[in-house]
C-alpha cells in the first residue's frame, strides 16, 4: 500500500524494477476512479479515499515469466470535521469529509460555502458550485486565512441521500450586536468563532452598492455604522427587510480588523418581537368593519376571528341592551329595529 501526497492527481507509475532491471511493469486499474495513459495514472476520489492498481511484472526475455500485484493507493484521509479542524495546516495532506452544504453565498451558480457533519463546521472561500442542502464528499487540503480555518477545497462530489435525509441545524448561539466589539477582532478571535452557528440580533439591515451589510443606526436617518458584512445569495433577502432591525443566522467566514464582522448566511429574519409589539402590530392592521354601502348594516354579517402575527380576535358590543345585533363567535345577526341603532363593538385581540 502506498500513500500520495496531495500534490496532485496525476502521477507516473514505474514501468521496470529498479533492483531487476530485467522486469517490466504494465499497469492497470482494477476500478473505474483511474486511468493509464503512457505510464501516468490520473485518478479520481472514491469514497474511502483509495483508488486499487493493478501491476503485472514480466520477465524481459520470457513473458512466460510473470506475476500479479494488487495495489492501494490512498488518495485521502476520511475524516470527520472535528478531527478536520485538529490537523495542522498544509498543502501536502489531503482530507476526505462527508457532510452537507449549510451554508451558500450564491443563488445557482459557484460561490463559496459553510460545511458541515454532526460534529460542527468550516468554511470554504474556494468556490463550487453547490446549494444550500446538498450532500457532498469534499475532497480538500487543511487550510486557514486570518486565524479562520478553512477547506482548501480540490473537489465536491455531491451524493445521494437517502429518503428523508437532511441536516440539523445546532441550537444557534446569540450574539447581539452590542457585544460585538470590532476593535477585538484577530486571528485568535476568528479560531474561537469559527464553525459557530450563530443568532445576531441588534443589527439593522441595509445594501451598500450590491452588497448588504448590517449595523446599528448613524446619526442620521439612512446612515448606519456598519458591524457585519454580509454574503448572502439574494434569494434570502426579503428587501422589505431593508432598513428594518433583523436576526441573522449564520457563520463567521472572516473580518477586516476594526471594520466589520463577515458572515455566511442561512437566513435572515425580521427581529423578534414582544407580545406587546405584536399585539400593538395586530391593532393597528385591524380595519373598521364595513358593508359595501359604508358602515350601515342592515344584514346579518361575520366578524374576523384571526388577527395578524397569529393573534386571535373576540368580539362584544359596548353598549348594553342592545337588541338589533346579537354576536356568537364569528356571526354578528342583525335585527332590523324599528329605527336606526348606532352599535359599537369591541375587539378583544389575544395571543395564544
Amino acid at each position: 500500500d502506498t500513500k500520495i501526497n496531495g500534490s496532485g492527481r496525476t502521477f507516473t507509475l514505474p514501468t521496470q524494477d529498479t533492483v531487476y532491471t530485467s522486469v517490466n511493469i504494465a499497469w492497470a486499474a482494477s476500478s473505474d476512479v483511474a486511468s493509464i495513459d503512457d505510464g501516468k495514472v490520473t485518478y479520481t476520489f472514491t469514497e474511502d479515499g483509495t483508488v486499487k492498481l493493478t501491476a503485472t511484472l514480466t520477465h524481459a526475455t520470457d513473458a512466460t515469466v510473470s506475476d500479479t500485484k494488487e495495489v492501494t493507493l490512498s488518495v485521502g484521509t476520511p475524516v470527520t470535521v472535528a478531527e478536520f479542524l485538529q490537523k495542522a495546516v498544509s498543502d501536502d495532506e489531503i482530507y476526505i469529509l462527508t457532510g452537507f452544504i449549510v451554508a451558500d453565498a450564491e443563488d445557482s451558480k459557484i460561490g463559496s460555502f459553510v460545511f458541515a457533519d454532526a460534529t460542527g463546521a468550516v468554511f470554504s472561500y474556494n468556490k463550487f458550485d453547490v446549494a444550500v442542502g446538498d450532500k457532498v464528499k469534499i475532497v480538500a487540503t487543511r487550510a486557514a486565512n486570518a486565524g479562520l480555518p478553512q477547506l482548501g477545497t480540490i473537489s465536491v462530489t455531491k451524493l445521494e441521500k437517502a429518503e428523508g435525509e437532511s441536516y440539523t441545524y445546532p441550537e444557534a448561539t446569540e450574539l447581539a450586536a452590542a457585544d460585538i466589539d470590532l476593535s477585538a477582532l484577530n486571528n485568535a478571535k476568528m479560531d474561537e468563532m469559527d464553525g459557530t452557528f450563530y443568532k445576531i440580533t441588534g443589527t439593522i439591515l441595509y445594501k451598500s452598492g450590491s452588497y448588504y451589510n448590517a449595523g446599528t443606526a448613524g446619526a442620521t436617518e439612512g446612515e448606519y455604522n456598519q458591524l457585519l458584512s454580509v454574503y448572502t445569495a439574494s434569494s434570502l433577502v426579503d428587501a422589505n427587510l431593508l432598513g428594518k432591525e433583523v436576526v441573522i443566522y449564520g457563520y463567521v467566514r472572516g473580518f477586516s480588523a476594526n471594520k466589520y464582522l463577515t458572515v455566511q448566511v442561512v437566513r435572515i429574519t425580521e427581529k423578534d418581537k414582544t407580545d406587546a409589539e405584536k399585539l400593538a402590530e395586530a391593532k393597528e392592521a385591524l380595519t373598521s368593519v364595513t358593508a359595501d354601502g359604508g358602515s350601515e348594516f342592515a344584514d346579518s354579517f361575520t366578524l374576523v376571528t384571526e388577527g395578524a402575527n397569529g393573534t386571535t380576535i373576540s368580539w362584544s358590543i359596548k353598549e348594553e341592551g342592545i337588541t338589533a345585533l346579537t354576536i356568537s363567535g364569528a356571526n354578528a345577526t342583525v335585527v332590523k329595529p324599528e329605527a336606526d341603532v348606532n352599535v359599537t363593538l369591541i375587539a378583544t385581540i389575544s395571543l395564544e
